[in-house]
């Protein structure tokens, strides 16, 4: 026998692990591709005497090392566990080896591999000490602060164009082993319009890991990772389909785009609701397509209803990246799959619509588990007939259901509705109580059967392990109910030339004025009349916020009266107002104050907003980058702002701001995302904050800088009965606060508190000297001094 021969023998004899045996599979038809090209490695692997398969289980088993498997081994991402997706796009050449590491304080942050596709770019990174891999959840300890210590913004990871500019893109995490994967999709720079073409993303970008803190360590891992998707562009189509569907119940789908990348192949479509659908107290209505080949076989399959014991199921979903963007009533959706084999002929085929109803009022059903047992009980509800039934499971091992699923392990008792629910509705909602009063929470079980006439029988399966003590009664109430109905239509997805017509955006509303009283509507359009006399008052939409509703103006025009529930008042009104049909007066002031404020660029308000409650009555102006208030009253402006973006910052407030917070945080460095120009009757600053959390005020005109903070450390309960208890004994005598913070306060604010008297309110200590300015320091329990404050003498803090 050959050596060849007997090698292969003892690999066979070998047991795959279940769990390894598809990535094996996968592996053998990479190793025939690459075996293929590659007569230098099978030189090799035949010198070996070592077969493919045996390559692969080597590498599942970690045990191959050399440098003739690392040249065979193209990608992490083909071996280990990730979706198939990206698995294919890793063998056809778009994973891209980056190895770029950074060492600091014993640990390294390695950015190791990324994968170039437009719509799902994916790095994959990971942290090791001593050659060894660290937990890679140590990266994000500090984003929920463990103590005083820790900065939730310490560490960025954020993605800029070949100009510098951030892209705002949402950045998934994903954890696999020993390693973290990074996933963000271009898709996000198109918010509100559709991709027309490849053309309007960009070719390349740059993903900039700013780690400042791993675990508590911290130190400096700062890595740039270029990303070139010029390769992944041009192996992505774009094929519009523009087809709708109009369902007679009262929405519409927009079969807008099939899209073919490296990764995945995507169905990007849309949903339109009218009010209609929503007056009959429906949710969003959730659809099941399939795509066919042409022979009819199933490339891909949608279930909106995402629940295997109620659907049909998917097939080749990447469940955890589907993506939808809009408002309530018209919504977008891109659901992504397993890059289709086939991509001619290919037919969409719309099954079924599902939607949760409520029912037009609550049913609560009364059961005594010991009765069931001999008596089952049955219930009508809404139409439907349900029998209630107890027995008791006294095997230890999991009870097997008719549709092959193990459930239920262990011994207890089981609680049966047997409900026949028609060819219309797949489910009901059952919430369970105790005598007492307090929900119970059990694991359930849904079995769909279905009678020669395609009624649906529905058996809802509640098990009580022996853990849970056995109530004497039990009270079963729902007001909501799944429904289906059956769909039949089909479009080629083939290019279309022909645009969709075009959709009236009219806000879907999950109530109407008409499920109110009439005297609560009547109240509210008074209000907002009194605002502006002189326009429609009447109001349409109404949706339901714990003790308030919100009720909208029959105009579309964003007014908004807030009535309380209790007392059926208004309690907030906002009437909203074209710019240009302002009093001359008002829009004087406005122009005035940004002209006083000294903008880049013009700034434009194509609205304003009349905001009216018990503390205020004003008027807002917004634009995404400037904001002006004015009291009604006076004619005042009580603040106003302007917000710039990254690479416009004012450079000298920057650097001011930047020592300042070194010596505040003790040299951590300052991470902030956003500057501000604000102006209110006590201050004209810059505002340096992330994620609108300020950080540092520097005034205007003097470049002084007028305070700083870490708000992060603020343990301030928010009631003030609380703060009261949580603060009742000052942490600190006037010596040893000036110990704590004075020469701090000296580096920072240039200012000396000996000889300064000190009070004390709660968690703020406020120093003061006559004839000087102020400094006011707030602590946490801890006693640290999470906010200084330099109050003038005199003037504002400019």
């Amino acid at each position: 026998m050959s050596q060849d021969n007997r090698i292969k023998q003892e690999i066979e004899k070998i047991e795959i692990p279940k769990e390894l045996h598809e990535r094996s599979l996968l592996g053998v038809r990479q190793a025939k591709r690459e075996l293929s090209v590659k007569s230098r490695v099978v030189k090799a692997i035949k010198v070996a005497g070592i077969t493919a398969a045996g390559l692969v289980l080597a590498v599942a088993l970690g045990t191959a090392a050399s440098p003739t498997f690392a040249d065979y081994v193209k990608s992490w991402f083909s071996l280990h566990h990730t979706d198939e997706g990206l698995k294919q796009a890793a063998d056809e050449g778009f994973a891209e080896q980056i190895n770029k590491e950074v060492t600091d304080q014993g640990i390294t942050f390695k950015v190791k591999e990324a994968i170039h596709d437009a719509f799902r770019i994916s790095v994959l990174y990971g942290i090791e000490r001593d050659g060894k891999p660290m937990d890679p959840a140590r990266l994000f300890d500090t984003f929920i602060p463990n103590g005083p210590d820790d900065n939730p913004y310490v560490n960025r990871y954020e993605v800029v164009d070949e100009q510098g500019n951030v892209l705002p893109l949402s950045l998934q995490q994903m954890r696999v082993e020993q390693n973290q994967i990074l996933f963000m999709s271009l898709d996000d720079l198109l918010k509100g319009r559709e991709l027309q073409s490849m053309s309007d993303l960009p070719d390349r970008i740059i993903v900039r890991f700013d780690i400042n803190q791993i675990g508590s360590t911290y130190g400096k891992w700062h890595l740039e990772v270029p990303i070139d998707l010029t390769k992944a562009k041009a192996s992505t189509t774009l094929i519009p389909i523009n087809k709708r569907y109009i369902s007679p119940m009262g929405f519409s789908v927009d079969f807008k785009q099939l899209r073919h990348g490296p990764s995945k192949s995507e169905v990007v479509l849309q949903v339109n609701e009218t009010q209609d659908w929503r007056k009959g107290k429906k949710s969003d209505p959730m659809l099941r397509y399939e795509v066919k080949n042409r022979q009819g076989s199933i490339v891909a399959a949608f279930d909106g209803i995402n629940r295997p014991d109620l659907g049909l199921g998917d097939f080749n979903l990447i469940k955890k990246y589907w993506s939808s963007q809009g408002e309530r009533g018209h919504m977008t959706y891109a659901h992504p799959f397993l890059p289709f084999t086939d991509k001619q002929d290919l037919t969409l085929n719309l099954t079924s619509v599902y939607w949760l109803e409520r029912l037009p009022e609550e049913v609560s059903v009364k059961l005594q588990p010991e009765i069931l047992a001999e008596h089952p009980l049955v219930k009508e509800v809404n139409g439907k007939s349900i029998t209630f039934k107890a027995r008791v499971k006294t095997e230890k091992a999991p009870e097997l259901l008719q549709n092959g699923r193990s459930v239920f392990e262990g011994e207890g008792w089981i609680l049966e509705a047997d409900q026949q629910l028609g060819s219309d509705v797949i489910d009901i909602e059952w919430h369970i109580k105790d005598g007492q009063g307090q929900e119970i929470q059990v694991p359930s079980e849904v079995l769909l059967e279905q009678d020669a006439e395609g009624n649906d029988r529905n058996r809802k399966l509640f098990f009580f392990p022996n853990t849970v003590r056995k109530p004497d009664n039990l009270t079963l109430s729902t007001d909501t109910w799944t429904k289906k109905a059956p769909i039949d239509w089909s479009i080629p997805l083939v290019p279309s030339s022909e645009p969709l017509p075009p959709v009236h955006q009219e806000p879907v509303y999950e109530m109407t004025v008409e499920d109110l009283k009439p005297g609560i509507v009547a109240k509210a359009e008074q209000a907002l009349h009194e605002l502006v006399p002189d326009k429609p008052s009447r109001l349409f939409g109404v949706a339901d916020y714990s003790d308030r509703w919100f009720l909208y103006a029959r105009d579309n025009s964003g007014s908004i009266v807030i009535v309380d529930k209790k007392t059926a008042e208004p309690i907030i009104v906002q009437r909203v107002v074209p710019y240009s049909e302002l009093d001359q007066n008002l829009r004087q002031t406005v122009e005035d104050t940004l002209s006083q404020m000294k903008p880049e660029q013009p700034i434009v308000f194509k609205e304003a907003i009349r905001d009216r409650s018990q503390k205020r009555n004003r008027w807002l102006f917004s634009s995404e980058q400037a904001g002006i208030t004015i009291d009604v009253a006076t004619g005042k402006v009580e603040e106003a702002f302007i917000r710039y973006a990254p690479g416009h910052f004012e450079e000298q407030a920057k650097a001011a701001a930047e020592q300042a917070y070194q010596v505040f945080s003790q040299s951590k460095p300052l991470q902030f995302t956003g500057m501000t120009r604000k102006m209110t009757p006590k201050e004209h600053v810059w505002e340096l904050d992330r994620e609108m959390n300020p950080y540092v005020k520097v005034g205007v005109r003097t470049n002084r800088v007028w305070s700083v903070e870490q708000s992060y450390k603020n343990d301030d309960p928010g009631d003030e009965a609380a703060a009261r208890k949580k603060y009742a004994v000052p942490l600190y005598t006037k010596e040893q606060a000036v110990a704590k913070v004075g020469a701090m306060v000296q580096s920072i604010f240039g200012l000396r508190l000996e000889g300064y008297e000190m009070s004390v309110k709660l968690n703020e200590y406020t120093f003061t000297k006559k004839d000087s300015m102020t400094m006011k320091g707030t602590v946490n329990a801890k006693g640290d001094f999470w906010k200084l404050e330099l109050i003038p003498s005199e003037g504002i803090q400019d």
